[in-house]
């Protein structure tokens, strides 16, 4: 059973999700938070494809402000970070599996996040790289596993990418 807990999606990516596959919409990083706390209990795996945000405006604004009213510096607050909440909170039989985009050197910033997050897994992946990660249809990762293994992920489709990742933490 999959619950996908998920941010707006296009008609068109909706219209291809499969039957059967329970899915929560949230429009913001509160209700994604939230979501998330409610389903994880009766998750065996968390796979946490995507941060919603790392940072924020720390003061939201009802209106459009008119350019002689915006601050020289906007102030920015921290989103809570769902995958280090559900990774503290995990049971010995779950798995919390996290994503890290990267630029530049992928794998060494991916082992700290996995490390410090707790982690049982992370896949880092490029989004410097033409082709790859944000806006296609295609990427390549290198997956890493708290008990040190590793699987290097060439540049092919995202589904060839998640049966990689299903069938490396089912190994």
């Amino acid at each position: 059973k999959v619950t996908l807990v998920h941010g707006p999606l296009s008609a068109e990516l909706a219209a291809t999700l499969p039957s059967g596959m329970v899915t929560v919409a949230t429009p913001s990083a509160a209700d994604m938070e939230a979501a998330m706390l409610t389903h994880f209990p009766k998750a065996d795996w968390a796979i946490m494809a995507a941060a919603v945000a790392d940072v924020r405006p720390a003061v939201a604004c009802d209106r459009k402000l008119p350019k002689k009213e915006l601050p020289n510096q906007l102030p920015l607050e921290f989103v809570p970070d769902i995958v280090a909440q559900l990774s503290a909170r995990k049971s010995p039989s779950q798995k919390v599996i996290g994503f890290a985009a990267q630029t530049g050197d992928i794998v060494t910033p991916a082992l700290d996040k996995l490390q410090r997050k707790q982690l049982d897994a992370i896949v880092a992946n490029p989004v410097d790289k033409h082709g790859s990660g944000f806006g296609s249809a295609d990427n390549e990762a290198v997956i890493l596993t708290a008990d040190q293994r590793q699987l290097t992920v060439t540049h092919g489709s995202k589904l060839r990418l998640a049966h990689c990742l299903y069938d490396f933490l089912r190994s």
